[in-house]
């Protein structure tokens, strides 16, 4: 009788132990759960980082892709004039637009206009805009360029002034893979003489006969024209129906006289013409400035007695016979 009490007791101690067991199975655990969050919240945040990692990697590669592209050369002193259409920023001295080329190069645009050498303006624009050259470097100009168009026109620009720039530094250039000079193609002109017009966007024009060289110590006319050919598109925006007289007056002045000098468009035109074209000039040029050489200070107003200019009105009366 006590055994069979004894066995009843301990099946039911067994019992209970059992129901224990599984409701606190079937309980959750809180501790379990926080380890599951914090293990998901982990493998999130690692994700998220990747992502953002990626992306940042992402658009540091396409800004640097952005700044070694080619781009159209829109530099007024270089555009159409050296041989090559296209450019890769940064340049050597870590200009990264073409902004910051021109206001470089505006300083040297008379020493680049005098006509010691055509290779000089190579060597300046290609030190500052250097030539595009697909996926592989930019190719800049030849140490030799350098050092033959220094040894031909050192002398010249030292008798107008000027002192070779440091910039120009020949032994810091390439020997290969680099910018060959051409001809040295110089202005043979010692005075100014009256000339026929022939520049192509001139043709429509009433006046025939013009000075060279210009004011510019500019005289070979194949470069004349294609610098002009730079503000073909102005002209054919029609933005001012004077641009083409100031154009042609500025790259050709009219020969008023045999004996005189130069007659350049009046200031007044200039004015006009700026106020006009300029909004124009800057959205095709990709936000370059007006040009250095089309400031309206450097040509006389029609009130001033000491020289002579020419207004719209008065071109056809200056032809010579």
């Amino acid at each position: 009788m006590v055994s069979t009490k004894v066995l009843l007791v301990a099946v039911v101690v067994v019992c209970v132990l059992v129901e224990t067991l599984s409701a606190q199975r079937s309980q959750p655990n809180p501790n379990r759960r926080n380890r599951g969050r914090n293990r998901a919240g982990n493998r999130t945040r690692t994700a998220g980082n990747r992502n953002a990692g990626n992306r940042n990697r992402n658009a540091s590669n396409r800004n640097a892709g952005n700044r070694r592209r080619c781009e159209e050369i829109e530099v007024p002193m270089c555009k159409g004039l050296v041989g090559y259409t296209h450019t890769k920023l940064p340049n050597r001295f870590n200009h990264t637009t073409q902004l910051q080329v021109y206001r470089v190069l505006e300083h040297l645009w008379a020493m680049i206009d005098r006509g010691c050498s055509q290779n000089f303006r190579l060597l300046a624009c290609s030190l500052y805009l250097p030539r595009c050259a697909g996926r592989g470097a930019a190719r800049g100009p030849c140490r030799k360029t350098c050092k033959v168009t220094r040894r031909v026109c050192q002398a010249s620009l030292q008798q107008f002034g000027y002192t070779w720039p440091e910039e120009f530094d020949c032994n810091a250039l390439p020997k290969k893979r680099c910018l060959k000079q051409g001809r040295h193609n110089s202005c043979s002109m010692d005075h100014t003489q009256c000339v026929d017009i022939d520049l192509p966007m001139c043709t429509d024009l009433s006046f025939r006969i013009g000075m060279s060289p210009n004011m510019f110590g500019q005289c070979n006319r194949t470069e004349i024209a294609m610098e002009m050919e730079q503000f073909r598109p102005l002209v054919e925006s029609q933005c001012s129906p004077k641009l083409g007289l100031f154009l042609c007056g500025v790259y050709m002045p009219w020969c008023a006289s045999r004996e005189g000098g130069l007659t350049f468009p009046c200031q007044e035109v200039c004015s006009e013409v700026r106020e006009a074209c300029e909004p124009t000039y800057r959205r095709l040029t990709r936000g370059l400035p007006w040009p250095n050489k089309l400031q309206c200070h450097r040509y006389p107003a029609s009130s001033n007695a000491n020289y002579t200019c020419v207004m719209e009105d008065d071109v056809g009366a200056i032809n010579l016979p």
